[in-house]
C-alpha cells in the first residue's frame, strides 16, 4: 500500500486478522495476526519502498510521527497499538503524546526517553571499527555486511539466522540499501516529550534487554517509570538488534490486548 503525507510518498504492508518494514520479520507479524490483530508494518522515510530525501537531515521525528498518523488515516483506522524499536520507539512516544486518541497501546522496544535525563551512554567503542563497506552490487556481500554491522549490538542472544533472513529481505526490498543505512538516522529529535510522558494513558509495555549496548537497561527503567501503569519486560542477555526468536513468546504474551473492530 502506498500513501501520502504531504509531499512524501510512503509504503506500508498489512497482515490480516517503523527502519525498513523488513526489520519486523514476516513470521513474527503472522504470529501477531494469529492473535486476532490487523498488523501494519511501515517503511520509514528513506527506507524500503518509501520516498527518499534530497539530503540527510531533511525531517524530524515529528515528521515520522505524522507519517504514522497519515497511515492510520489512509487505512481509516481510528487508533492502533504502536510498536517501535529504538528510533521507532521514540517516534511512538511523540504520537502517544501529541495524538493520544490514535494510540490504543504502546510497545516500546530498546528505546529511551526524548529529553534531558542522567542516563548511562553507549558502551565504549560501540561505534568504532566495524566491517568494511561491501560492493553494493554484490547481494551476498551486502547481506554479510548487514549481519556483521548488527553483531556488536546483539548482546548475548544475537540471532544470526534471523538477522540473515532480515538482511536478505532488506536488500531485496529496496533499491538503495546504502542510503537506507544512513539517512533515516539523520532525523533530528523534534519534540522532547520527556516531561509529558505522564500524560500517556494507553496500555504500555517497555521491552528492554539487560545487555543493550546502545541504551543500557537504565533507559528502559526510566521510560517505564515515566509512563503511568507501564510494564517493564527486561529480557536477559538481549541487546539492541532484531528481537531474537527465543523472546517472541514473551513479546506476544506481553502485547496489549488487540483493539475491538470498529463498531464492535
Amino acid at each position: 500500500m502506498r500513501f501520502r503525507n504531504g509531499s512524501w510518498e510512503l509504503y506500508a504492508e498489512t497482515f490480516g486478522a517503523g527502519n525498513s518494514l523488513t526489520a519486523w520479520d514476516a513470521e513474527l507479524c503472522e504470529r501477531l495476526a494469529a492473535q486476532g490483530r490487523h498488523v501494519i508494518r511501515l517503511d520509514s522515510r528513506d527506507a524500503g519502498k518509501s520516498a527518499r530525501a534530497d539530503a540527510p537531515g531533511a525531517y524530524t521525528l515529528d515528521d515520522l510521527a505524522a507519517d504514522i498518523v497519515a497511515c492510520l488515516d489512509t487505512l481509516e483506522l481510528p487508533a492502533a497499538t504502536l510498536a517501535g524499536v529504538s528510533q521507532g520507539g521514540m517516534t511512538a512516544q511523540i504520537v502517544a503524546v501529541e495524538h493520544p486518541e490514535r494510540v490504543a497501546g504502546l510497545v516500546l522496544i530498546s528505546t529511551t526517553v526524548l529529553g534531558e535525563e542522567e542516563l548511562p551512554g553507549p558502551v565504549e567503542g560501540l561505534f568504532s571499527g566495524g566491517p568494511e563497506p561491501p560492493d553494493w552490487s554484490d547481494r551476498g556481500a551486502v547481506v554479510r555486511y548487514l549481519v556483521e554491522l548488527e553483531r556488536p549490538y546483539g548482546g548475548d542472544t544475537f540471532d544470526e539466522e534471523l538477522m540473515t533472513r532480515i538482511a536478505e529481505n532488506a536488500v531485496d526490498h529496496t533499491d538503495d540499501i546504502a542510503a537506507q543505512l544512513s539517512q533515516p538516522f539523520e532525523a533530528a529529535p523534534g519534540r522532547l516529550v520527556r516531561d509529558r510522558l505522564g500524560e500517556i494513558r494507553a496500555p504500555t509495555v517497555v521491552v528492554h534487554g539487560t545487555a543493550d549496548p546502545m541504551f543500557p537497561l537504565a533507559h528502559g527503567r526510566v521510560l517505564a517509570a515515566a509512563i503511568p501503569g507501564a510494564r517493564l519486560l527486561a529480557l536477559d542477555g538481549f541487546g539492541h538488534a532484531a528481537l531474537p526468536r527465543r523472546f517472541w513468546p514473551e513479546l506476544l504474551a506481553a502485547m496489549p490486548a488487540p483493539s475491538p473492530p470498529a463498531g464492535g
